[in-house]
């Protein structure tokens, strides 16, 4: 979906220990690839005192134009490309994605940006798998998420989904034909009411992939602060991150972090 708000990434809720300092840090896949225990571990230190800047399709399109080489609005405005780069493959295994960006193009856009040491996030607003409408049809959402999971009638097309997402994932490789890290939050606002995924709205209930993708760090985000002694009811073991969506106007200003350290 495009969106009209920069988004800005305030921090992380890291979940595993880093182990000394080396340039990669240990997570909760033992599996992980070099390149994602380094990206673990960037993010981790730079949280202690920075704040990275992202913005949605940035090098896609802009105010006025799109799919022009090279061109972002963030750039144009500031000098520089934003460090956080996301996208969204809804619509997945069609020529294009949901904001109308050829996934071709897409995936070019990825690595440009991984080259640049930008880092890339992917959202994913699946269609509703029971009712193959949209995702915010909720005409299905009072029996979609029990249908998908295992050995509900629609876990067969869930799966299907899964591997054009692990095919898309092997197309993303830099120059050396090393797997590009990918920050991957599939339920987007798992806690908002009007998607199907959302069975109750209160983050309660939550899909949780276990497809062993050792490129990924897998992200938990609510759309709503958690206080202290909140906790994510998918396994720890399914995740690296835990961020919150809030959606505001220009003129909000932040007071306060609203995350907190749940392990």
């Amino acid at each position: 979906m495009r969106y009209s708000i920069v988004t800005v990434l305030c921090g992380f809720v890291l979940l595993a220990p880093v182990q000394g300092k080396a340039v990669t840090a240990a997570t909760i896949d033992p599996e992980a690839t070099r390149e994602t225990g380094a990206l673990f571990y960037n993010l981790r230190e730079l949280a202690k005192s920075k704040l990275l800047f992202g913005h949605q399709d940035t090098t896609a399109y802009g105010v006025g134009w799109s799919a022009e080489e090279g061109r972002s609005d963030v750039k144009s405005v500031t000098g520089s490309y934003p460090a956080v780069y996301g996208w969204d493959i809804g619509c997945l295994g069609r020529e294009r994605n949901l904001d109308g960006v050829e996934f071709s193009r897409q995936k070019k856009l990825i690595r440009e940006a991984h080259e640049r040491g930008g880092i890339n996030t992917l959202s994913w607003h699946m269609s509703n798998p029971v009712t193959g409408r949209g995702y915010l049809d909720r005409r299905g959402r009072a029996n979609a998420v029990p249908n998908v999971i295992p050995g509900g009638s629609h876990h067969e097309e869930l799966k299907r989904r899964l591997d054009l997402f692990v095919e898309f994932l092997g197309e993303l490789k830099d120059k050396e034909g090393r797997p590009i890290p990918i920050i991957f939050r599939p339920w987007h606002e798992n806690n908002q009411r009007r998607f199907w995924w959302a069975v109750r709205g209160d983050g309660q209930d939550f899909i949780c992939s276990t497809n062993q993708l050792s490129r990924l760090m897998r992200m938990f985000r609510n759309s709503r602060c958690p206080n202290s002694a909140w906790k994510p009811t998918c396994p720890q073991r399914f995740l690296m991150l835990v961020a919150v969506v809030i959606n505001v106007p220009l003129s909000f200003t932040l007071r306060s972090s609203p995350l907190h350290v749940i392990s």
